[in-house]
């Protein structure tokens, strides 16, 4: 229903915008491309592929179970890591160094 009362204009709008956008990426891929062959020449190693950024998750109200649910295992993960730390520092105090 909602494609009977789209303008032609509309419609060339929605076109344009994909094709920009096609066009956006083949650019970066041609100026990643050329950028890595600079490296190349230079010594270096490639370009990683960037990491695409994540949208943000619209967040919603969480119910209090949720929020109490999310601090324990943040809490958790904080006690292990300090846990694991403190292993790692005992067992490298015991040992001499290797200078």
């Amino acid at each position: 229903m909602r494609g009977i009362f789209r303008s032609r204009h509309e419609v060339w709008l929605e076109e344009e915008l994909v094709r920009e956008r096609e066009e956006c990426r083949k650019l970066r891929a041609e100026n990643r491309g050329l950028t890595n062959s600079l490296l190349g020449v230079a010594g270096h190693g490639p370009m990683t592929e960037p990491v695409k950024p994540q949208t943000p998750r619209l967040m919603g109200r969480r119910s209090l179970h949720q929020v109490q649910a999310r601090t324990e295992r943040a809490s958790l993960e904080r006690i292990q890591a300090r846990a694991a730390a403190m292993e790692t520092a005992e067992a490298t105090a015991g040992k001499p160094d290797a200078s």
